[in-house]
């Protein structure tokens, strides 16, 4: 994750998307707050979904919870504009909604920072590809069930183990729940993933730091469905005949608001 510092640039154009959780009746909502401070600035705010923000070119977006920032990062039509993550995830280190117009306040200031983090490409067999800024995680969808899984990391083989599942994450990933399962935090310098055993039937499996790309995780036991989800979200179930294919693909720009 490369960090740098950041600026809005003259009349800027802040793209929403996402609902605002904490709107209520009689009050100002999170988009007419943001045009009376952007007013100040000669700016304005664009609402609405991922194709029409984007397709205006905003100077930065603010993406209103973890499932807008899922969004966003699927689509990858915002590439050149960064993210500021309201809601989501701790990792992000983003505002609450109720600190949003602090936050963009101070982003208009010229005080920010931008960081860059890896992405990674998921292809679940030859279907639909996905992308993930966190993790990717096979797991037996029935509660005390475990299977059997392999690790291919270019084309060698990296291990072969009984567990509840796997995960690979991103090194901003791996303070999440890659880290909760024994994984080692990974530095922002190292174009890797770690890769961890969910509640392993042995328990000296070990843990693993591979290259970002060229990573392949399989299922080699059809003794139970087992999902496959990307950050947090379930996509399918996958049994012994579909291979997850998972490599490096580009980046996700977020704006981070630094500590007084």
């Amino acid at each position: 994750m490369e960090s740098a510092a950041w600026t809005a640039g003259d009349e800027p154009l802040v793209g929403i998307v996402g609902t605002d959780p904490d709107s209520s009746a009689g009050e100002p909502s999170l988009e007419e707050s943001l045009e009376g401070i952007l007013a100040e600035y000669d700016g304005s705010v664009v609402p609405g979904a991922v194709e029409t923000v984007c397709g205006a070119d905003p100077s930065f977006v603010v993406a209103l919870g973890d499932a807008a920032l899922f969004e966003l990062l699927q689509s990858g039509a915002c590439a050149d504009a960064p993210v500021l993550p309201v809601g989501c995830r701790p990792e992000t280190e983003g505002p609450r909604p109720d600190g949003l117009t602090d936050a963009v306040r101070t982003l208009l200031e010229g005080d920010a920072r931008v960081r860059v983090h890896p992405v990674l490409a998921v292809e679940i067999g030859d279907r639909q590809r996905h992308r993930a800024l966190w993790d990717v995680t096979l797991a037996t969808d029935e509660p005390a069930r475990i299977s059997e899984y392999s690790i291919e990391s270019r084309g060698e083989s990296i291990d072969r183990f009984r567990a509840d599942g796997v995960v690979v994450a991103t090194p901003a990933g791996s303070r999440g729940y890659a880290n909760a399962v024994d994984g080692p935090i990974l530095s922002a310098a190292v174009e890797a993933v770690v890769a961890a055993p969910i509640a392993p039937f042995d328990t000296h499996t070990d843990r693993w730091v591979l290259p970002n790309d060229d990573l392949v995780l399989s299922v080699e036991r059809d003794e139970s469905a087992v999902a496959v989800s990307v950050d947090g979200r379930t996509l399918e179930t996958i049994t012994v005949d579909t291979p997850v294919h998972i490599t490096a693909d580009g980046s996700l720009s977020t704006l981070v608001i630094p500590d007084e």
